[in-house]
C-alpha cells in the first residue's frame, strides 16, 4: 500500500502596496507574472521579504503582508495558542485544543473531559487542560 500526501491548493492574494506580488496563507510570497517564489530574509524581528515598488527596493514583515492581506485568517487565529509539550497541538483561550495541521478539535474542556492524553515514544501522557491553558494565556490564571 502506497500512502501519498495529499496536495492542498494554495490560493494566493495580492500584496496591495506591491501589486507585483502576491502572498499565500503559509507567508509565501511570489511574484506574480512568473510565480517564483520569494526566498524570505531573517533577522531579529523575524521573517522579512524585500519587494520592489516604486523603483526601489522595500523590505516589509511577512506577518505585516500576512495582516494585510488576510484579516480573517488572523483574526480566526487570534485566540490561539501553541502549547510546548505538544508542539502539533494548540489551545485556545476557553480551552479546546485542535490540531495545528489540520485545525480539527480534538478535545474540548469540560465538565467531564479534564484531561489532554496523547501518546509519545510508547508511553502515554496525561495533563490538565486547564493547566495547560494556564501556560499558554497567563493572563487568564485568576479567572
Amino acid at each position: 500500500m502506497s500512502l501519498k500526501p495529499y496536495a492542498v491548493k494554495k490560493t494566493w492574494r495580492k500584496i496591495t502596496e506591491f501589486p507585483l506580488y502576491e502572498i499565500s496563507a503559509m507567508a509565501e510570497v511570489r511574484e506574480k507574472l512568473s510565480g517564483r517564489i520569494l526566498t524570505p530574509g531573517y533577522n531579529n524581528k523575524g521573517r522579512h521579504y524585500h519587494l520592489l515598488g516604486d523603483g526601489k527596493v522595500y523590505a516589509r514583515s511577512a506577518v505585516k503582508l500576512l495582516t494585510e492581506a488576510y484579516p480573517d485568517l488572523v483574526e480566526a487565529n487570534r485566540n490561539w495558542r501553541f502549547i510546548p509539550e505538544f508542539e502539533d497541538y494548540q489551545i485556545s483561550s476557553d480551552g479546546q485544543i485542535r490540531d495545528r495541521w489540520t485545525l480539527l478539535i480534538v478535545c474540548r474542556m469540560s465538565d467531564k473531559v479534564t484531561q489532554f492524553r496523547r501518546t509519545f515514544d510508547g508511553k502515554q501522557r496525561s495533563i490538565s487542560i486547564k493547566k495547560l491553558r494556564n501556560r499558554a494565556f497567563p493572563e487568564l490564571k485568576a479567572l
